[in-house]
């Protein structure tokens, strides 16, 4: 729920396995607005769905074959506002630790504005993906 995201990286493309709760994406779901012009939209902070705002929220729960993922990227919006998934693609790419990749993309952000609260979790699921890179 909110704007934070989760993606999966399987060893050859990352993809977003979430989807916002903002203003902003509804309306580019709805077709109202485009992406680009989502990126620069006035409204962009506006969560439609968040913990604490109401005693009864709705949840996404979705399940992830664990099998096919080599890396699981949970990130809030302070990060996936200012990178995009290819730019994090590429640093799990380089093939360094973990906790450099996250290192290394919060500096990312950071170096593009750092506006927001930036949060990134990367857990590594399947050892035989990554070692065959």
């Amino acid at each position: 729920m909110g704007d934070s995201r989760a993606y999966v990286y399987n060893g050859i493309k990352i993809s977003q396995q979430t989807e916002d709760h903002s203003l902003v994406a509804e309306l580019v779901r709805s077709g109202q607005i485009t992406a680009e012009e989502a990126e620069h939209h006035p409204r962009k902070n506006v969560v439609l769905r968040a913990l604490g705002t109401d005693p009864d929220v709705s949840v996404d729960v979705f399940i992830l074959q664990s099998d096919l993922i080599n890396v699981l990227i949970v990130c809030s919006d302070g990060l996936s506002n200012k990178l995009k998934a290819s730019e994090v693609q590429a640093e799990i790419e380089r093939g360094v630790k973990l906790s450099e990749v996250a290192e290394s993309l919060i500096a990312q952000a950071n170096d593009r504005g750092g506006e927001d609260n930036i949060t990134i979790a990367l857990v590594r699921f399947n050892e035989e993906i990554s070692e065959s890179l």
